[in-house]
């Protein structure tokens, strides 16, 4: 009995944060989402819509990279691996925001045809100006975006479940203060509403990087001997989020062409309203997903059978 207590209130517990965890990854998208569509009209709001699913994508590989790495790291640290589950930590970071700098580069290069292959063309071709300067403010947040995705899964681990959370409020005012100051006081669109939330995940990383300076921490971040062998097994692990996520972009964007060529920009608009509300949603199932990977691992390295069935019940 005081062990099903025990994986009952670890389990909710973890599974709060988790769920404010991949919220924080939405929110620069909601809060885009609703001040685009209250200050700057239809057009806006419809480019908006057809950019925004690439932002599933945008933190691909910190979404690949943290569930196969965090499975990993839970593991070894159940089997008392300590300095190796330090050193797939470390990979796993490295290897998010090196890939979203390399990412963000890419985007800036290629930033017209990725807006209209994400539906800016046909009956919306008129909407690709606004759908490429959007693309381009919001890909300069991508190295945050990525790093923040490896943090924010890792932090609940080593006994922190209050910084995500401050993290995603931090995130949360200063998109709210830098999307209204691009508004009413610099008179901008897309551009600028991209910068502003770009601006804000830096923010919100800034103070996940303060869990750094707490002492009696497991989570340490060194370039030196990385286990570069474990990456095929973290890409395998991790490869079914991945695909989730391009799966998603992929019907978002489909509909999106669907409705740029035998719609208007106001149902791409309208579109876009009902994935902001799928966003909110999805936060709570995968939230869930996390929490039982995490507490998974760590029980799997423990071979504790009992505590695994309770977990799953």
């Amino acid at each position: 009995m005081q062990k099903s207590r025990i994986i009952r209130n670890t389990f909710y517990i973890q599974l709060s944060t988790y769920i404010i965890s991949d919220l924080t990854q939405m929110i620069g998208n909601i809060v885009d989402g609703v001040i685009i569509g209250r200050c700057l009209g239809v057009d806006s709001m419809a480019a908006f819509g057809i950019v925004s699913p690439i932002m599933v994508v945008f933190a691909l590989i910190g979404a690949i990279v943290q569930t196969g790495s965090r499975n990993r790291f839970t593991r070894l640290l159940g089997e008392g691996k300590t300095e190796d589950a330090q050193k797939i930590f470390s990979l796993s970071f490295l290897l998010s925001a090196g890939f979203g700098a390399a990412l963000m580069i890419i985007i800036l290069i290629f930033s017209t045809p990725i807006a209209a292959a994400l539906g800016a063309s046909g009956n919306a071709a008129e909407l690709l100006p606004k759908a490429r300067a959007y693309l381009i403010g919001i890909s300069i947040g991508l190295p945050a975006i990525n790093a923040m995705r490896i943090l924010n899964g890792f932090l609940p681990i080593d006994n922190d479940r209050q910084l995500p959370m401050i993290s995603s409020l931090a995130l949360t005012v200063s998109d709210i203060i830098f999307d209204l100051i691009a508004a009413f006081v610099l008179h901008g669109d897309t551009l600028e509403m991209g910068i502003a939330t770009s601006i804000s995940y830096y923010v919100a990383f800034a103070v996940l990087l303060l869990h750094f300076r707490r002492k009696n921490i497991i989570l340490r971040v060194s370039a030196k001997a990385l286990p570069w062998k474990e990456l095929p097994g973290i890409i395998v692990q991790g490869l079914p989020m991945g695909i989730c996520r391009i799966s998603y972009t992929v019907r978002v964007a489909f509909m999106n062409r669907i409705l740029a060529s035998v719609a208007t920009a106001s149902a791409i608009a309208a579109y876009s309203v009902y994935q902001q509300a799928d966003d909110l949603l999805r936060c709570l199932t995968i939230g869930m997903a996390d929490t039982v990977a995490v507490i998974a691992g760590i029980l799997m390295g423990e071979e504790d059978r009992p505590k695994m069935k309770r977990l799953l019940f």
